[in-house]
């Protein structure tokens, strides 16, 4: 046989085999049954169960540093608090002391003047002093959550903080 019809008889033997193979019957596989398939949902349940419960079980590590971050987060809104509470005091006693000597002004017109001058000096007092607690308190929060992110992702998901409840102090 010469070089040709050995690979003609080859190609053939490959092409005859490839056609056998392709209108071979295969079996459709089976469908699961009722009971599989609601064992593979359980199975599926457990595990998202189980992936949940270790996103909740935290580190010492990480326990001890979301006690640091929520002592420092509180240490400064206290510092806060007490600031605001003692300028409040002080712009309150400043505006009584005021409010007096003007009541004891015999001229209407300069009465009026001083009355309406302490009032005006209380109120721009006041605005400050509720602008600066406002931002001491928000950067002691901005801190907070800072300082959380860095104590590990699992962390974040189970303590947000709510930053407004003390808003109202």
């Amino acid at each position: 046989m010469n070089k040709l019809t050995k690979v003609l008889l080859v190609s053939n033997v490959i092409f005859s085999l490839s056609g056998v193979m392709a209108f071979a019957t295969t079996t459709p596989p089976v469908p699961p049954t009722k009971e599989e398939r609601k064992e593979e949902r359980d199975e599926k349940k457990e595990e998202r169960r189980e992936a949940k419960k270790a996103r909740r079980e935290l580190t010492d590590a990480q326990r001890a540093c979301m006690q640091a971050a929520v002592e420092k987060r509180d240490n400064s809104v206290i510092a806060a608090a007490d600031k605001y509470h003692a300028e409040l005091v002080k712009a309150l006693q400043t505006r009584r002391d005021a409010l007096k000597a003007a009541w004891g002004m015999k001229d209407p017109a300069e009465r009026q003047k001083a009355l309406k001058s302490a009032w005006d000096a209380y109120h721009l007092a006041k605005k400050s002093i509720v602008k600066g607690w406002k931002e001491a308190r928000k950067s002691a929060w901005r801190q907070y959550h800072v300082d959380r992110k860095a104590c590990g992702e699992h962390v974040n998901s189970q303590d947000r903080g709510d930053e407004g409840r003390d808003a109202d102090l």
